[in-house]
């Protein structure tokens, strides 16, 4: 059983996770009321194929579908990158972003919102910054910034908010790139999480030629020097 699984799941996504499997050997969360309902294997998989077909993050972050609550907004298990074992809600119209740091915090949340009478929309308990290897999220940013592509800049937009701002050379790079959406989430990550080093980028940021860019910049440059002026 589990070697079919395994199987069928290969033909998807790039050497299954051992996690990904045991979800489907055994019964699926569901609660059509609250919009909770985990894709039996060959709908998650049809689901999976046209998201990375029509997606600029499906192929490049491996996404794997694995609900469908009929809004278009599908929790996605990332199969590649730094990111690999997180779980990204992928918005059709909105802001996608990695909410949970694996596939059983997720589950636990789905068990969660049904004891609780929850809809999918306010699950419990996510996490938006999940630990991850900063050295090779670093590497993979890097590659992602030389790259130039449009799936380039979308992952940027979604993995900069996982970088600590302890890489200042990393944070660097993202300020600086072309893409205004990419320096605005630099500005936003250095907003929520300020360190002293960066006011410098902090201070090109708040006076980036676009709004978007220069609104959280401005935040970020006055999180940053209140957390100097505070050292």
């Amino acid at each position: 059983m589990t070697n079919h699984i395994w199987t069928a799941l290969a033909t998807c996504v790039t050497d299954p996770p051992d996690d990904l499997v045991a979800l489907y050997s055994s019964a699926l969360p569901a609660n059509q009321r609250l919009g909770i309902k985990i894709l039996e294997l060959p709908d998650a998989i049809k689901y999976t194929r046209a998201i990375q077909e029509r997606t600029l993050l499906g192929n490049p972050m491996g996404l794997f579908a694995l609900d469908d609550a009929n809004d278009s907004n599908p929790f996605c298990y990332i199969t590649r990158g730094p990111a690999r074992g997180c779980i990204l809600h992928l918005y059709h119209d909105g802001d996608t972003a990695v909410e949970y740091p694996s596939l059983s915090a997720f589950l636990n949340a789905l068990k969660t919102a049904v004891e609780n009478q929850l809809q999918i929309d306010h699950l419990p308990g996510k996490d938006f910054r999940p630990i991850v290897d900063q050295e090779l999220l670093c590497n993979h940013i890097a590659r992602l910034i030389q790259s130039d592509t449009d799936e380039a800049e979308c992952e940027l937009t979604v993995l900069a908010r996982l970088l600590d701002t302890a890489r200042v050379d990393s944070v660097w790079s993202l300020a600086q790139h072309s893409s205004f959406f990419v320096r605005e989430a630099a500005a936003q990550l250095i907003a929520s999480h300020p360190n002293a080093h960066l006011i410098g980028v902090a201070e090109i940021l708040a006076n980036d030629r676009h709004p978007q860019v220069a609104r959280p910049g401005k935040t970020a440059l006055s999180a940053v020097k209140r957390v100097a002026w505070s050292s």
